[in-house]
C-alpha cells in the first residue's frame, strides 16, 4: 500500500514539473474517457495530497480551479512522469499499460505522465471536498490539527492500533508506520484509544510527524535513525516484519487487526489487561528502559524512570548521598528536586522547509540496503522525468496484506 510520505513526495515532484502547464489528456484504458476529455488543453494549476489522496487542480475556461482529478493509488498504483523528445505526437508516445487510466502529454515540454490507480476520480471541487471531508490529521500536512485528534481518539471505543489505520483519524499513516510509531511510542496496539494517556497520545503524534518527515525527506519508511542506540545497529526498523525489537531485543509478536497483521514488542510494549474501552484513562508513569530512555524532562518529572547509574550521577551532583537500593535514590532525589511536569512542545506537522530526495537517490538507497519495493511500494520510478523511456512497470501484488 502506497503510504502518505510517498504520496506527499509524488505531489511535491508533480508541482515542481507540472504545475502551470497545459497538457494533452487521454485514458488509455477508457476508465477516465469523460475526465480525460474535460481536462485535455487545461493548465494544470495545483497539486494537493492529504492522506493517501492525491489531488489534481485544472484551471478551466473561466480562468478558475473548476476541474479536479482525485487519485488514490491503492496497493499499487503509479503516476510516473517521463521526459520524450518535444514535439512528439501523442500517438507516438510509448505504450500505455492495461492499467493507465490517465495519460497527460505536453509536446511543448516534452513531457508524459501516466497515471494508475486504484481510484482515479474526475468532477469539480465538490469532488475534492468530498474526498477531504471523511480524512483525518495528517502529519505532512501544515493544516494538520492534533488537539482535535487528541478529543477523537478519547471517544473512540476502538483500539489504538485500529484508529492509527483509520484514515478519518490518521490520515496517511500505513501498517508499517503503524507498527513502528507504536513501538517507537511504547504502546500496545490493543490498548483501548480511550484509555491513552495524553503523554503517550503527544508520543504517538510526535512519531508520527518525526518518522513520516523522514520518509518524506529520503523516500523510504527507515524509523531507526543512524546513531540511534539499539540492540541491533543494523536495523532500519524496530518491529516491523521483525522476530525482535530492534530496540532492546525481546521478542516480536504478530497477529491480526481488521485484516492486516499487527506487530509489537513484547518487552517495550506491554499487553494491556482485561481493560475496556470506556475505563478511565489512567496516568503513565515511566520506567527505566533501555530501548527507549526517557528525556531529560521525563527524567526530572519522573526519577522511576532513571537507571541507577543516572540516579547517582544525578544524586552526586546536588551534593546528596548516593548510597542506598534505587527506591531510595529516587525517594531522595525526588524530595531534592520537586519538579512540576511541562507537557512537551509537540512538532510542527507538514513538509516546508524539507528537500525530498529525488526518485533516483531513494531508489538507489533501497537498493544498497537488499530491499525491494514490495517492501514498500514507492509510486515514483527511478528517474521520474529524468530520462526518456516509459515508466518501469509496478510490481505484481500479493495476497497477504501484512
Amino acid at each position: 500500500m502506497v503510504e502518505g510520505h510517498q504520496v506527499h513526495r509524488t505531489a511535491a515532484s508533480h508541482r515542481k514539473l507540472l504545475v502551470g502547464k497545459r497538457f494533452q489528456a487521454s485514458s488509455p484504458n477508457g476508465r477516465l474517457s469523460a475526465g480525460a476529455a474535460a481536462v485535455d488543453g487545461l493548465i494544470l494549476s495545483a497539486v494537493e495530497a492529504h492522506g493517501k489522496q492525491l489531488f489534481y487542480r485544472w484551471t478551466g475556461a473561466g480562468g478558475d480551479e473548476s476541474e479536479r482529478v482525485c487519485v488514490h493509488f491503492g496497493m499499487s498504483g503509479r503516476a510516473a512522469a517521463t521526459r520524450l523528445p518535444a514535439g512528439t505526437p501523442l500517438s507516438a508516445l510509448p505504450p500505455p499499460t492495461a492499467t493507465t487510466r490517465l495519460r497527460l502529454w505536453s509536446p511543448d515540454e516534452g513531457l508524459m505522465v501516466d497515471v494508475s490507480a486504484m481510484t482515479v476520480l474526475h468532477g469539480g471541487p465538490e469532488v475534492e471536498a468530498a474526498r477531504r471531508s471523511v480524512l483525518g490529521a495528517d502529519p505532512l500536512r501544515s493544516d494538520a490539527d492534533p488537539e482535535a485528534l487528541r478529543a477523537r481518539v478519547k471517544q473512540s471505543k476502538r483500539s489504538i492500533g485500529f484508529l492509527l489505520m483509520d484514515q478519518a483519524f490518521f490520515a496517511g499513516v500505513g501498517n508499517i508506520y503503524r507498527a513502528e510509531i507504536l513501538a517507537a511510542s511504547r504502546v500496545h496496539p490493543d490498548t483501548p484509544a480511550a484509555t491513552v494517556s495524553d503523554a503517550a497520545l503527544d508520543r504517538i503524534w510526535s512519531f508520527s510527524v518525526r518518522m513520516m518527515q523522514d520518509g518524506f525527506q529520503t523516500g523510504s519508511i527507515v524509523t531507526v535513525r543512524p546513531g540511534e542506540a539499539t540492540a541491533d545497529p543494523a536495523a532500519r526498523r524496530f518491529v516491523y516484519n521483525r522476530p525482535s525489537c530492534a530496540a532492546c531485543g525481546s521478542r516480536v509478536v504478530s497477529w491480526d487487526i481488521a485484516g492486516r497483521t499487527a506487530y509489537a514488542c513484547v518487552g517495550c510494549q506491554p499487553a494491556p489487561g482485561a481493560t475496556k474501552a470506556a475505563s478511565a484513562p489512567s496516568t503513565v508513569v515511566p520506567f527505566a528502559s533501555a530501548c527507549a530512555p526517557p528525556t531529560a524532562a521525563e527524567a526530572a518529572a519522573h526519577p522511576a524512570s532513571m537507571r541507577v547509574p543516572a540516579l547517582k550521577a544525578a544524586l552526586k551532583a546536588a551534593g546528596l548521598p548516593t548510597g542506598g537500593k534505587k527506591a531510595e535514590l529516587v525517594a531522595r532525589l525526588a524530595a531534592s528536586t520537586p519538579v512540576k511536569a511541562e507537557r512537551p512542545r509537540l512538532p510542527v506537522p507538514g513538509t516546508a522547509g524539507l528537500v525530498p530526495a529525488d526518485a533516483t537517490a531513494a531508489a538507489a538507497e533501497k537498493a544498497a540496503a537488499g530491499e525491494g519495493r514490495n517492501v514498500e511500494h514507492v509510486p515514483q520510478g527511478a528517474g521520474d522525468a529524468t530520462a526518456g523511456g516509459p515508466p518501469t512497470p509496478a510490481p505484481k501484488r500479493t495476497k497477504r496484506r501484512a
